[in-house]
């Protein structure tokens, strides 16, 4: 029987021990990235587009952390409080993977979320 190994993910493990996703051999899953600061973890100011910014760092960060790039990102869900906002994610989106055929595949689905938060990413990297 094969042992995978399993280890916890933080964006900013200086200031913060907050867990923002785990490996498991090699797969990387976080759960709810969401738009705030990784050191402070104060939501960032803004409508939708720069919450989704904040979130795509926070992917970056992520990434960084589980040595992983762009191109191991297998899919993306964002969580909204209306889907049909989309439109503001978009060019967000393009700026980060400006071909539209090699992009991770991304959903968005309506959720209650707190206060503040616009917006928070589901990501799945093998």
């Amino acid at each position: 029987m094969a042992t995978e190994t399993f280890r916890e993910i933080y964006l900013c493990p200086a200031h913060n021990n907050i867990v923002a996703g785990v490996m498991i051999g090699d797969l990387a899953v976080a759960p709810a990235l969401k738009p705030i600061d990784a050191c402070t973890g104060a939501i960032v100011p803004g409508g939708l587009a720069e919450q989704v910014r904040a979130t795509l760092v926070n992917l970056d960060l992520f990434l960084d952390a589980a040595g992983l790039g762009l191109h191991h990102v297998s899919r993306m869900r964002f969580f909204m409080r209306n889907p049909d906002d989309r439109e503001a994610i978009d060019p967000v989106w393009n700026e980060r993977y400006p071909s539209a055929v090699a992009h991770p595949s991304f959903e968005f689905v309506p959720a209650n979320l707190p206060d503040g938060t616009l917006v928070v990413a589901e990501v799945l990297c093998s």
